[in-house]
């Protein structure tokens, strides 16, 4: 009977021991699993923490990055400006420089043309033969400035003199042999040096050719 009490009481010792061991093992359990918690929530809060701080750093850089945008496509714009003022300025330039070529010799082609038409006229008077008669009439000036004709003489030569506002322009033309003379009775025709020379600007603009078969005759009208 005394054994039988002893071995309940050994039952009941290992039972309590057991329990005890559990006990233990579910206290270090939970406070692992706090630990745990713990630490998972320390975790996340550092993860939050570090995308806290991404979102800052984020936002922080959105304003600067704007303004550096808004700094690099000025500075772009006012680089294209540059350049396109730098053509604007060249294009002007070279077309002023062919306008200022060209216009010269536009009034060169004007000028030739005048002294053209006084050897034409005295050409066709010659050509005429006897009892050929032509009043030729010329322009008074040459784009607004008058001019000289030298008449032919034995070197069969008709000058052209004109003093326009880029110099002095000069102009020689052949016309036939022939004998000419000049009739100045009304002192319309200038003579200088043996020289008979026509001033576009005095008398009249028409210029009178009688060929009587062995000379040609040329005169000026009198008259404004």
């Amino acid at each position: 009977m005394h054994q039988v009490k002893q071995k309940n009481n050994s039952k009941k010792a290992q039972v309590s021991y057991f329990r005890g061991q559990v006990a233990v093992e579910k206290t270090s359990f939970s406070v692992l699993e706090r630990r745990s918690v713990q630490d998972c929530q320390e975790i996340q809060g550092i993860s939050c923490h570090a995308r806290n701080l991404r979102g800052q750093v984020a936002v922080e850089r959105t304003p600067f990055a704007a303004s550096h945008l808004r700094a690099q496509v000025a500075a772009e714009f006012m680089l294209y400006i540059s350049v396109f003022m730098v053509l604007v300025i060249a294009a002007f330039i070279v077309i002023n420089n062919i306008q200022s070529s060209e216009i010269p010799l536009r009034q060169n082609t004007v000028a030739q043309g005048v002294g053209e038409g006084f050897s034409n006229a005295i050409a066709l008077g010659v050509q005429g033969g006897r009892g050929f008669s032509y009043n030729y009439t010329f322009p008074k000036t040459i784009l607004g400035y008058p001019y000289n004709i030298t008449l032919p003489n034995k070197n069969y030569n008709l000058v052209l003199d004109w003093q326009g506002p880029y110099g002095t322009f000069s102009y020689s033309y052949k016309v036939p042999a022939y004998d000419y003379q000049v009739d100045n009775g009304n002192g319309c025709i200038a003579q200088e040096l043996g020289q008979y020379i026509i001033q576009s600007n005095k008398c009249t603009n028409l210029l009178i050719l009688n060929n009587d078969g062995e000379k040609l005759t040329i005169s000026q009208l009198e008259g404004e």
